[in-house]
């Protein structure tokens, strides 16, 4: 029956964008059973040294890859009853080949640990993989009367785009309360006449049109297909929404001071209401303000090894876009990042949008910033008199 399913045998890792500071040297160790697999990891396994590993079933399928701070412990890890996880032992009695690649540095074992899983898909691995459905963007909708909703893809015509964003039921309810707030329409499907003229409106309570909404009748929407407001004042209420999504914090104190005079009024029911919209929109205000500041990441990371070699990663809107060894002369790596500066990879401005199969590693690389800030500012950008952003050690050489 094998011959219904044909697999490829795992042959190695392959090549990678990370692989600036040299050329990866691969080793793989083989065993029928698993005591003898693991005698002879113990003999060549790498000490101190950080890298991603693949496990390779007596079938040559590869099912799991992993990084680990240290090949060694990671590895040997798997046989130790005492220390390992139920998965691990599962995963270590699968096992009949076990392939490692040493890499310079935790953050490089990271980055090809997330490059190899969105290539080679293992069945095990479950973070990562391709063809990710969790996720959506934020768009601000064109048109007359513009609302938010989540959509799959980018689409032409909109106002502005965020994402992609977690496919989370506190997310859709955060979109939906913030249009609640400013009370922009929502419907699946224009109703004309939007903005209607007087002659409509008298049509339509004439059985010629809509004749009500529910929504625009408990003052949760201005409806622009009704005679609730004019065009300036949706405009209004639509810019003022983009206001709160670009950061402004205003909304939220007006929804505070609401909530505080209606407990005051002992109104708790209210205040219990607005208490819950204004935790949705401090939520997703805070989820773009993250997006706004990976967005903004560029320059050069720097990170050494525990061998000693140092390796800058190359970031361009909180995406590592190359991975080199430090060089001896910076003009080269300054002139791809000043390339990398005036390009707009066709955004258009104000949005904040990646493809879905980039924001895992933007995601990675904020997560890395997050967790290890004693590395973060070893070289960062400042600006010089040019208005070019330049590492901190290059200033010297560029005014030369």
């Amino acid at each position: 029956m094998e011959w219904l399913f044909p697999t490829t045998a795992f042959s190695g890792f392959g090549p990678s964008a990370f692989h600036g500071w040299g050329a990866p040297r691969p080793a793989c160790v083989s065993a029928a059973t698993t005591r003898t697999l693991l005698k002879r990891l113990a003999e060549i396994c790498p000490r101190g040294q950080p890298g991603v590993y693949a496990l390779v079933n007596a079938r040559g399928e590869l099912f799991y890859l992993g990084k680990a701070k240290c090949l060694r412990t990671r590895l040997l890890g798997y046989f130790n009853p005492s220390s390992r996880k139920e998965k691990s032992g599962r995963l270590a009695r699968l096992a009949r080949s076990i392939w490692w690649e040493p890499v310079p540095d935790e953050f490089g074992a990271l980055l090809r640990e997330l490059e190899l899983i969105r290539r080679m898909a293992p069945a095990c691995n479950v973070k990562g993989l391709p063809g990710d459905r969790s996720r959506f963007y934020l768009e601000m909708t064109g048109g007359a009367a513009p609302y938010l909703r989540a959509v799959r893809q980018i689409r032409s015509g909109a106002t502005r785009h965020w994402g992609p964003m977690p496919w989370t039921r506190r997310m859709r309810e955060a979109i939906r309360t913030v249009n609640l707030h400013f009370r922009l329409r929502e419907c699946p499907r224009p109703h004309p006449p939007l903005f209607p003229a007087r002659h409509a409106l008298l049509m339509a309570g004439q059985g010629h049109g809509p004749t009500g909404c529910l929504r625009h009748g408990l003052g949760l929407c201005i409806a622009p297909c009704l005679e609730g407001a004019s065009r300036q004042e949706y405009v209004d209420a639509a810019a003022a929404c983009l206001e709160f999504l670009s950061g402004d914090s205003r909304a939220i104190q007006a929804v505070e001071q609401q909530m505080l005079a209606a407990a005051g009024e002992t109104d708790f029911e209210r205040a219990a209401t607005l208490r819950d919209r204004m935790r949705q929109m401090i939520y997703l205000q805070g989820h773009l303000s993250r997006l706004d500041a990976a967005w903004g990441l560029h320059g050069v990371h720097a990170v050494l090894g525990p061998s000693g070699v140092e390796t800058w990663y190359l970031l361009h809107r909180g995406r590592v876009v190359e991975a080199l060894r430090r060089p001896q002369q910076s003009t080269v790596a300054l002139d791809q990042l000043r390339a990398l500066l005036n390009s707009s990879d066709g955004v258009p401005p104000g949005w904040r949008v990646w493809q879905l199969g980039q924001i895992d590693q933007v995601l990675l690389v904020m997560s890395w910033m997050k967790n290890n800030p004693l590395t973060v500012g070893r070289r960062l950008w400042t600006c010089d008199q040019a208005d070019h952003w330049v590492p901190e050690d290059w200033k010297e050489s560029v005014s030369a």
